[in-house]
């Protein structure tokens, strides 16, 4: 690959090759078997009548090698949206070409035009290059926060049980750390900090991208971004998927 690297968002003629970029971060992450996205999925959620997820793709001589997948998550402290990178990943052929850092600077763009407050992630903490890598841009590890998630069984358990009201005045005083943690507000100890996760998720989580270095070992980047020539292209409105209001 001797070529420019162009970012420009997804399009879908994209579909199957993004779906296959999910899959290749999967095994990466020692998850294959964890991935259930099919390209009907991916197609029903960037390109339907009213997208609420959104992806860039990196071209090298015309071949996508490189996605960006993202939605808008809105943080109460600042009043203002955010991009949550749920997949950053470019294949190890194209790597050392500024490709992950060239899909984090157009995602930081966005959110700098757009005033989002925001861009986070989550990394595997195993993922060393990836941490070091992140550091080296600028960002910081929100170690002070512990994400919770309910999926499978539990979601399933959950959601079909009646409210207990009786039980919620002697849990809400438990529930006083959802917010912050409870030595010191974190608006007095990091005012500016994004609530990205850096935790231990040891057999999976697309969440998360790879690199070595500067390029990107086995997922392309969180949240990086700067350099190489970054192009982004805004195409045909049926073939380009649409992005959200500013």
């Amino acid at each position: 690959m001797t070529g420019d690297v162009v970012i420009r968002p997804a399009r879908l003629e994209d579909t199957a090759a993004m779906v296959s970029l999910v899959h290749a971060l999967a095994e990466y992450e020692l998850a294959p078997d964890q991935v259930e996205l099919g390209a009907a999925d991916l197609e029903a959620a960037l390109f339907g009548a009213e997208p609420k997820v959104f992806a860039h793709v990196a071209e090298i001589d015309g071949a996508v090698v490189g996605v960006a997948i993202w939605f808008l998550n809105f943080s109460t402290w600042t009043g203002h949206h955010g991009i949550y990178l749920e997949d950053l990943f470019v294949r190890p052929e194209a790597r050392r070409r500024g490709a992950g850092r060239a899909l984090v600077t157009e995602l930081a763009r966005l959110a700098v035009a757009r005033g989002y407050s925001r861009v986070e992630w989550a990394v595997l903490d195993w993922n060393e290059p990836a941490v070091a890598f992140y550091r080296r841009l600028g960002a910081l590890a929100q170690d002070e926060w512990t994400v919770f998630r309910l999926s499978g069984a539990a979601l399933a358990r959950l959601g079909a049980a009646q409210p207990d009201v009786s039980r919620e005045p002697a849990e809400e005083s438990s529930l006083s750390g959802v917010r912050q943690p409870p030595l010191q507000r974190r608006s007095e100890r990091l005012p500016d900090l994004p609530r990205a996760r850096h935790q231990s998720r040891p057999t999976a989580s697309r969440a998360n991208w790879r690199t070595d270095c500067e390029g990107f070992a086995g997922g392309a980047g969180g949240l990086l971004g700067l350099s190489i020539r970054v192009i982004s292209m805004m195409l045909l409105p049926d073939t380009t998927q649409s992005e959200p209001p500013t």
